[in-house]
């Protein structure tokens, strides 16, 4: 028989008072952002496209910020123009420090995640705690740690990541909901929780054995 039990989030990500990036990133609006990588399950060309198509109709009042070591930076600023998103809303910090990232999740209006698939989804978990509300996937993983903490799209619809982006970002409400849903929700995966789910399955099996 075999329990799964998911991982923890590290405590360093949590909500911390008056936190704003470092001015190296060039940050100058409210902003949406991003943690991962460009392979092709985690889906960055529609968000970038979709953000694009979304900040158009919100009159260009967000940037969009980019963390993670990025192969094909020009391939990206090209899909921006294209979706009519300027350069200077397009951030792609590079690798950053967990204090920098902890310090742009803090700062970040929504965090963007609707990756195609998953194994788990650890930095949804991460936003979560620092109190961002967030955008997510259906399908996979993402879909079970979420529950109903996230606003949910689906990942392979461009028309229904760019509504949710309006959505979330032109509604301040609806942001607060999914910002106090998610920190709830990313309590669950805490350490010490997990560690308590651990042994309390070593005292059911030593029960039933």
């Amino acid at each position: 028989k075999i329990k799964v039990i998911l991982g923890g989030v590290d405590s360093k990500f949590k909500k911390y008072p008056n936190v704003k990036p470092s001015p190296r990133f060039k940050i100058t609006k409210p902003y949406a952002i991003y943690t991962g990588g460009d392979d092709f399950r985690k889906n960055l060309h529609a968000i970038v496209y979709a953000f694009g198509k979304a900040n158009s109709l919100l009159l260009s009042k967000y940037q969009l910020v980019i963390v993670g070591d990025i192969y094909n930076k020009e391939k990206l600023f090209q899909l921006a123009a294209k979706a009519s998103l300027a350069k200077e809303n397009l951030i792609i910090t590079g690798y950053v420090s967990d204090d920098d990232l902890v310090k742009l999740y803090n700062a970040a209006e929504l965090f963007i995640y609707p990756s195609l698939y998953e194994g788990l989804g650890l930095p949804v978990l991460e936003a979560m705690a620092c109190e961002v509300p967030v955008l997510t996937a259906n399908t996979s993983s993402l879909h079970e740690i979420t529950g109903d903490a996230a606003y949910k799209v689906n990942p392979a619809s461009l028309a229904e990541i760019v509504h949710g982006l309006t959505v979330l970002l032109s509604q301040p409400t609806i942001r607060n909901l999914y910002r106090i849903k998610g920190l709830e929700q990313a309590k669950k995966f805490q350490w010490l929780n997990v560690a308590q789910s651990v042994i309390e399955e070593y005292k059911k099996q030593s029960i039933i054995n």
